[in-house]
């Protein structure tokens, strides 16, 4: 198993930040993680003593690297939290998880420079009534103020309006949890109700920053909770299919002006998820990482992957078990 968990952290953990960083290299990503990398100045990320003043002496390529530096050794400690409170402890799935995972991946994002130049969307602003700076986005709670991104293309992506994120969120979990509880779910039904709740998070996109990260965490975290093993979005290829897919379904939903979770998953978003699903499974069994621990660990995968099998040989789709 310890081999397994270090692959979970060190691969598809790269995986991860890979898709949101593309000019991430593994090995920055690991020497991020574990703190392999000689530090030249007197900051250190691990022993949390940023300040802003010393930030502000330094070039913006510098400031670069420790803000890539920081999101690394956050997703460290939430891999971390993850671990200890779902792969050992099954802790349920809720909000306050949700934001658990959340605040951990963010901390110290709001840090003058860091909001200033990455994430604005964590800038204070100033209040004219107490004449103070506040924070209208708060680390580890669902935003307050409007989000957008921009795609590719040059189109504008707009996300949920922050006064449904809340009940949106409650309906996204519960659904979940209702298929999950069900005696009669297949395994297969119950992936797609994580596959599902992963695209509504994304739809809904609750935090003002890490948005990604955190929905890729708790869908990891629901794979653990189903026995399951968590999948592997791997090389560029991936990268762009997943990101694209998640992109015009989103658009296409907005576009309508509808923002109603969705009720099922389009097509090719699921059988996406379960082409992945086969060839995780192919590769961990390469790396002869599925030992008679692993097994008993994810003893609902095999059925999982008989289930999807036989999903593909209705639709005439050929895979390899």
């Amino acid at each position: 198993m310890k081999d397994y968990l270090k692959y979970w952290k060190e691969d598809i953990g790269f995986n991860s930040n890979s898709i949101e960083n593309e000019e991430l290299t593994k090995e920055q990503y690991l020497s991020y993680f574990y703190q392999n990398q000689e530090v030249q100045e007197y900051y250190s990320v691990a022993n949390k003593n940023l300040n802003n003043a010393f930030l502000e002496t330094l070039n913006g390529k510098r400031i670069k690297e420790i803000f890539t530096e920081l999101e690394i050794f956050n997703f460290k400690n939430a891999v971390d939290f993850v671990e200890q409170n779902f792969f050992y402890n099954k802790t349920k799935i809720d909000n306050r998880y949700i934001k658990q995972i959340s605040e951990i991946l963010l901390e110290n994002f709001n840090m003058n420079i860091f909001s200033r130049t990455f994430v604005n969307a964590l800038m204070p602003i100033w209040d004219k009534k107490t004449q103070e700076q506040i924070y209208p986005n708060l680390i580890g709670e669902y935003r307050t103020t409007g989000l957008e991104k921009m795609k590719a293309n040059g189109e504008r992506l707009v996300f949920m309006n922050p006064n449904f994120i809340e009940s949106n969120m409650n309906k996204n979990l519960e659904r979940y949890n209702k298929v999950l509880l069900d005696p009669l779910s297949t395994e297969i039904k119950k992936v797609d109700a994580a596959l599902l709740f992963h695209l509504n998070f994304e739809f809904i996109h609750p935090f003002a920053e890490g948005n990604g990260r955190t929905g890729r965490l708790v869908l990891d975290s629901m794979f653990f909770e189903q026995n399951i093993f968590p999948i592997n979005i791997k090389n560029k290829r991936n990268h762009e299919k997943y990101l694209n897919i998640l992109s015009t379904t989103l658009s296409d939903k907005e576009k309508q002006k509808d923002w109603t979770l969705f009720e099922e998953m389009p097509t090719d978003f699921k059988e996406f998820f379960y082409e992945l699903i086969f060839e995780e499974s192919n590769n961990l069994s390469e790396k002869g990482l599925i030992s008679k621990e692993v097994k008993k660990q994810f003893f609902s995968t095999q059925n999982l992957l008989k289930q999807i099998y036989e999903y593909h040989q209705n639709k005439n789709i050929e895979l390899e078990l």
